[in-house]
C-alpha cells in the first residue's frame, strides 16, 4: 500500500489497521450482497522509511476476495488524520511462495 503522504504509524502495530474481507455471489449483473465475510489477523507491518508505503503480513488471503482496509488509526508525521482512510483491493492471483 502506497500513500501520498509520509504517515506516522499511532498504535505502532497490526492494531493499526483494520481489515474486512468479504466475496459477491457471481452472476451476470454488478454488485450484489457481501458474504463470506471474515476479519483475518494482521501479523506484520512493516514501514517504509521513508513513511509512503507499508508491507502488511495477514493471516490468510484468498483469491477472488476483496479486503477492506480502515485506516483510521495512521496519522501523517503532522499528526493529522488521512484524507481518504479506506482502501480496497480485490485479490485476483495470489502468488505461490
Amino acid at each position: 500500500m502506497e500513500v501520498l503522504l509520509a504517515v506516522a504509524m499511532v498504535g505502532g502495530g497490526a492494531d493499526s489497521y483494520q481489515i474486512k474481507a468479504f466475496t459477491h455471489p457471481y452472476h451476470g449483473g454488478y454488485g450484489g450482497p457481501e458474504i463470506e465475510e471474515q476479519q483475518p489477523a494482521v501479523k506484520s507491518v512493516s514501514l517504509a522509511e521513508d513513511g509512503l508505503s507499508v508491507k502488511l503480513g495477514l493471516e490468510k488471503l484468498d483469491r477472488g476476495f476483496v479486503y477492506e482496509l480502515d485506516l483510521i488509526k495512521l496519522r501523517s508525521q503532522d499528526g493529522e488524520p488521512l484524507v481518504h482512510r479506506n482502501a480496497f483491493y480485490t485479490v485476483n492471483e495470489v502468488p505461490s511462495r
